[in-house]
């Protein structure tokens, strides 16, 4: 079976299903090119099923050709699906020095091996077609668009912020800077509520708390799926042992409704009474800045003992 040469995107800059991106200039491929291996799936445990060839770095994108092992009968099978268009897609088996920001790029990383895959973490890691060499490729992340002048750009920015078609480029810019404060503040909120119900998840034992910036990245990822599925957990738990935690802090984080870092404290188990200085700068800091009669009382306890 003659298999025609199918090259990849295997790479660009788009913000990954992880919530991060992987920066270009940071991603060493020495040793992926001495050993361009290919895997189905990343699973190592059904071999080898082909290779890949020039592999080459354009800007912020990696390419890459397709050979595949016409000697595997697994590796004919993908091969097929590849060239019917049934798979389409690549990921990349990375491994990074330094542990990728919650909510920025992963500077530094290695490229181990890439595989033929049903779903990328990386949407545009697919098969380049013929489009690809007339600049007509779509991000789905990013929505990147050639623009050949100036005008071409305020005509698509129209476009994206629903204005007049007459739009004046200040009224353009009044629309960019209220879109970025609306997208801050929804942020912002998102952020609040991702701390908020990752601690009431730790303080309930749902979770422990080793995993506390794992349970944020996947906030990062995917906000809507992960704050229900941790919203249904937190419930069931405190459905099963009311005594666990507050009533009224339950439903307020639960239900989306603002909570203070003092309500959040309120689920330790030792009494406010008995609280020291670190107690309160552990678990009600702005009550503690708020009120200077207990922050000097709880000094000087902290110093006289």
């Amino acid at each position: 079976m003659a298999v025609k040469k199918q090259t990849f995107l295997i790479h660009d800059e788009s913000v990954n299903s992880y919530g991060f991106s992987i920066l270009t200039a940071g991603m060493d491929l020495t040793r992926f090119k001495q050993n361009p291996v290919m895997f189905y799936q990343h699973d190592k445990a059904l071999d080898v099923i082909g290779k890949w060839e020039n592999i080459t770095v354009k800007g912020t994108q990696v390419f890459a050709d397709a050979v595949f092992d016409m000697d595997d009968p697994l590796a004919i099978k993908i091969a097929k699906k590849v060239e019917n268009g049934f798979l389409n897609a690549t990921s990349l088996g990375v491994e990074f020095p330094e542990e990728p920001p919650l909510d920025g790029v992963a500077k530094k990383s290695v490229v181990i091996e890439c595989s033929i895959v049903a779903i990328p973490s990386n949407a545009n890691a697919v098969r380049v077609s013929s489009e690809l060499s007339k600049n007509t490729v779509k991000y789905n992340l990013y929505r990147r668009t050639y623009l050949k002048t100036p005008a071409d750009l305020n005509t698509k920015l129209i476009q994206l912020l629903d204005l007049k078609s007459n739009a004046k480029d200040d009224e353009i810019f009044t629309a960019i800077e209220e879109l970025k404060k609306r997208v801050d503040e929804l942020g912002n909120e998102r952020t609040e509520e991702s701390e908020n119900l990752t601690s009431l998840a730790i303080q309930l034992k749902i979770i422990p708390a080793s995993l506390k910036r794992v349970q944020l990245m996947a906030f990062k990822g995917d906000f809507v799926s992960t704050k229900k599925d941790l919203q249904a957990l937190i419930t069931e738990a405190t459905n099963k042992d009311v005594t666990r935690a507050n009533h009224s802090l339950i439903k307020s984080v639960v239900l989306g409704h603002k909570s203070t870092k003092t309500e959040l404290s309120d689920l330790t188990d030792k009494p406010r009474s008995e609280w020291t200085l670190q107690d309160y700068r552990k678990h009600a800091p702005k009550e503690l800045e708020d009120d200077r009669e207990l922050y000097n009382k709880l000094i000087k306890e902290e110093y006289n003992n």
